[in-house]
């Protein structure tokens, strides 16, 4: 889930904000907000005041900032890849499984009939070396959160994983890397 501007890195706090006309409802909100901040120890703010809502609106000129740029484009491959591989589509849990290696690294599989993607997730900050077994077959990397398009210095994870034996691949630090089986790649 994206909330509003995070597709490319919005800088504006997004704030709770209201226009009730009702003073014991607003006086209400205002109570509650404050209640539920003060636990975190967080600034609050007033979810009535017309500042809140200026301050919480979107700049949508640094969408076209290089540095923002980069992450909507990202953002929008990832929503791309979502809409348009039948594997991502296909919502049934029981299309899909996930295995925990090492301490920080992650592969999730998912399928629909003959169309499969496995990611792999590295969360740690160092590069992470995985051996697993995957469905036979020629897979391809669709797309690499350490790709250098993506303003990474280089991926080290194969383009192309031949999967007639246990896979081994590097994984970049804080990354993953997205593969479709051959037979399901789109053209």
């Amino acid at each position: 889930m994206l909330f509003m501007g995070e597709e490319y890195a919005e800088t504006s706090p997004f704030r709770y904000f209201v226009s009730h006309g009702d003073e014991e409802l607003i006086r209400n909100v205002r109570d509650g907000q404050r209640k539920e901040v003060e636990h975190f120890k967080w600034p609050g703010t007033d979810s009535h005041s017309p500042e809140t809502f200026l301050r919480s609106e979107l700049r949508w000129e640094q969408r076209e900032d290089a540095r923002y740029e980069l992450l909507l484009s990202f953002d929008t491959k990832l929503l791309e890849h979502r809409r348009k591989v039948r594997a991502f589509s296909h919502l049934d849990k029981r299309s899909s499984q996930a295995a925990m290696f090492e301490p920080s690294a992650l592969i999730v599989e998912r399928w629909n009939d003959e169309d499969r993607i496995v990611i792999f997730f590295n969360f740690d900050p160092n590069p992470a070396r995985l051996i697993c077994s995957i469905d036979p077959g020629i897979w391809k990397r669709q797309l690499g959160a350490a790709d250098s398009r993506w303003g990474r210095a280089r991926n080290p994870t194969p383009s192309v994983l031949d999967a007639t034996d246990p896979v081994t691949l590097d994984v970049a630090a804080t990354s993953f890397s997205l593969f479709h089986l051959d037979e399901g790649v789109p053209h």
